[in-house]
């Protein structure tokens, strides 16, 4: 054998020896590096659209970790919102005036508000919401005079996401029919000098429905290019700041969850701190029962967290219908008092 020969063989030894020992390096710690990262809670997991089927355990693990869940690759769903927020965009930079046409009296439900939620005694005065049933019906107000196509752009996405989390409810033990409530969310551009004094969009909440089928947050500047999300601002989950891409969904639990499990799931807490300057969109389906379905609960300590809403005689029986849950939890958040705002 020459000198070469030797050598090089010589050299392979070595190069193999170091992955070798590589390998033994990462297996050794790659436990506690994920651990870490766990214990942090500031890595968004994506779960595979193709694979949730199963992922049950692993789906229950993250909303017990962090409080939601994110989904990527989803066909069509990037299109689908690109076109949503377009249609969203021309009915924002409508008149008020042509806006104040699709404001029912119970702006709670249907239809376009804005500035009618109050959270922690604090109105979201930048807020502005266009509720819609999914699928339409006769309920729902559309802005067809002015804005043809905005209909079919809004059921479109928001058929597609609700969808979505029909097949996700199962995997966490939620086997009832739903039927979609959505929430094109608008959050106006602020400036010094017409603050209000909140520090946030939308204050410190949980939704009270099953589960939030949620559009990731995108935000635009004044000549209506897309931005970054600025620093110390957005959505917030559970106190950790979440931006996913805007191709992915989230998935939230509700009250409801946590009453019908007594508390062994936990509703989401979630806000929206306030950017000044660029405006925010979203949209959001809330996945609710029929309201005739009665929600069972007997956990005192959950008893006492929504003893609000819930009544003597509800806390006697254990149980009190969606419908009546829903009533109280619109009223709670949706003063009646408070003029709708355009």
């Amino acid at each position: 054998m020459s000198w070469f020969k030797f050598l090089k063989g010589a050299c392979l030894v070595k190069q193999k020896f170091k992955i070798l020992l590589l390998n033994i390096i990462v297996l050794t710690f790659g436990n506690i590096w994920a651990a870490d990262i766990e214990e942090g809670g500031n890595e968004i997991r994506l779960f595979q659209y193709s694979s949730l089927a199963a992922m049950g355990p692993e789906i229950i693990g993250e909303f017990k970790r962090v409080g939601y869940i994110a989904v990527e690759g989803v066909p069509g769903f990037a299109d689908a919102y690109q076109r949503y927020l377009g249609f969203m965009r021309q009915f924002i930079d409508l008149p008020p005036e042509e806006q104040a046409k699709y404001t029912p009296s119970n702006y709670g439900a249907r239809g376009w508000s804005r500035g009618v939620e109050v959270f922690n005694g604090k109105c979201d005065t930048f807020k502005g919401s266009f509720y819609a049933a999914i699928p339409d019906d006769a309920s729902n107000i559309w802005p067809e005079e002015s804005l043809t196509g905005f209909k079919e752009a809004y059921l479109d996405v928001a058929t597609l996401v609700l969808n979505v989390g029909r097949e996700i409810l199962p995997l966490v033990g939620f086997t009832q029919s739903v039927k979609g409530l959505g929430r094109g969310l608008h959050y106006k551009s602020v400036s010094g000098s017409e603050d209000d004094g909140n520090p946030n969009w939308c204050g410190n909440h949980r939704d009270h429905g099953v589960f939030t089928c949620l559009c990731p947050e995108v935000y635009f500047d004044e000549e209506g290019n897309i931005v970054d999300r600025p620093e110390g601002a957005g959505l917030y989950i559970e106190s950790k700041p979440v931006a996913p891409r805007r191709d992915i969904m989230l998935f939230q639990m509700g009250e409801v969850m946590e009453l019908m499990t007594n508390g062994a799931v936990r509703a989401t807490d979630h806000l929206v701190k306030k950017a000044f300057g660029p405006e925010r969109y979203a949209l959001a389906v809330f996945a609710d029962p029929e309201e005739e379905v009665i929600i069972n609960f007997s956990d005192s300590s959950v008893i006492e967290k929504y003893k609000d809403r819930l009544t003597e005689e509800d806390i006697a029986h254990g149980s009190v219908s969606f419908a009546a849950w829903n009533d109280r939890s619109l009223a709670k958040y949706n003063p009646k008092e408070l003029d709708p705002t355009t």
